[in-house]
């Protein structure tokens, strides 16, 4: 397979706190997932939820 799983929508760093944040979707699920990382503490990963509490997808045509 030679498509990309999944795709990075607008990198946002805060370089006050030493941190990127990231969202990623899924392309296959359309699942989106919020990544933070910070300078030299890791990498942090977690599925964006809506106000029900069910995981955030996005459609196609966004």
């Amino acid at each position: 397979m030679t498509d990309e799983r999944f795709e990075i929508d607008s990198p946002q760093e805060a370089m006050k706190y030493g941190l990127t944040v990231v969202i990623i979707t899924d392309k296959i699920t359309g699942v989106q997932y919020l990544c933070v990382t910070t300078d030299g503490s890791g990498t942090n990963v977690t599925p964006l939820l809506d106000s029900n509490g069910q995981p955030m997808i996005k459609k196609n045509d966004e």
